[in-house]
């Protein structure tokens, strides 16, 4: 015999009504290199509902790679930073001497930052890693555009946590090279 699914009662669960520590503990499953494309993909899947899903899983794996991807990503950080326990509803500060430990307790927890991209801009890169120090990992394509004072200011900040540093390093010469 069957088992009738009509004696369980018509009531219908979603993706979006599963509680937020289930999500949590799915996407967490997932490799490093997937965590942020998937947490992405499944927060535009279930639109404006998402509540249930931990937005800070997009930034524990950073990968940068498409252009403009920085650029958000620097505005997001800074955006972190403004909203807090210590601004008015119309975003003004009722503190104003806030120190740095207590902007880095809001960000979300980034364990590591992969830029795949060879062109992006060193300013854009410094500003992205200003905003990132409790890094774990750091992955970083340095192409033309990043002068050795760029690479010296990405790595002159202490981080105690980093336990992996790769640095991947393309001249112009070998660019020109490739392109014969």
């Amino acid at each position: 015999m069957r088992p009738s699914f009509e004696a369980l009662g018509s009531t219908t669960t979603t993706y979006a009504s599963l509680p937020p520590e289930l999500w949590h503990e799915v996407l967490c499953f997932l490799p490093d290199a997937l965590l942020q494309r998937t947490t992405a993909a499944l927060l535009a899947a279930l639109g404006p509902t998402a509540t249930a899903v931990d937005r800070t899983l997009l930034y524990r794996h950073l990968v940068v790679g498409r252009p403009g991807q920085l650029g958000a990503l620097v505005d997001e950080l800074d955006r972190w930073d403004r909203v807090s326990p210590s601004t008015d509803d119309d975003g003004t500060d009722k503190v104003e001497d806030e120190d740095e430990d207590e902007r880095r307790r809001r960000r979300p927890p980034s364990r590591s930052f992969r830029l795949t991209s060879w062109h992006p801009s060193p300013e854009l890169v410094l500003a992205a890693l200003h905003r990132l120090p409790e890094l774990r990992l750091l992955a970083l394509n340095i192409g033309t555009p990043f002068a050795p004072e760029h690479v010296e200011d990405a790595l002159l900040r202490p981080r105690p946590g980093l336990g992996q540093l790769e640095l991947r390093f393309r001249c112009a010469s070998f660019r020109s090279a490739a392109a014969r």
